[in-house]
């Protein structure tokens, strides 16, 4: 029996200045995500949109067992993995875009624009 081979890839997403939604992050064949936050950040939780396709609607991800929204809390310059029940709901998602908001859901504008290093990985 052989052994699975992990396969692990880097992309970058970015908010543009005066934005508080990323770029589309393609994750089409990987389960796994960690994100590299900003040194520049501005303080804000992150939140995830996806969609089914790159140019497709995007939509606030949810938990299906109770129907809260994804929400991380977020930092500059640390690497979050993305585990648990937060890792579970987001695998099936082929493209995924960051959203910068508070805590009562608003978005809040990150200046000047900000870059994702985004590390997929799959077995």
């Amino acid at each position: 029996m052989s052994t699975p081979t992990k396969t692990t890839v880097q992309r970058i997403a970015t908010m543009t200045n005066g934005a508080s939604l990323s770029t589309v992050i393609d994750k089409s064949h990987y389960t796994r995500m960690l994100i590299i936050m900003p040194a520049d950040w501005d303080a804000a939780d992150i939140r995830f949109q996806v969609s089914d396709t790159k140019d497709g609607t995007f939509v606030p991800l949810e938990y299906g067992s109770d129907g809260n929204e994804v929400i991380v809390k977020a930092e500059a310059s640390v690497a979050i993995g993305l585990d648990g029940k937060i890792g579970e709901a987001i695998a099936a998602a082929p493209f995924v875009k960051i959203s910068s908001e508070d805590a009562q859901a608003s978005a809040v504008v990150q200046t000047p624009g900000r870059k994702f290093i985004i590390i997929l990985s799959r077995y």
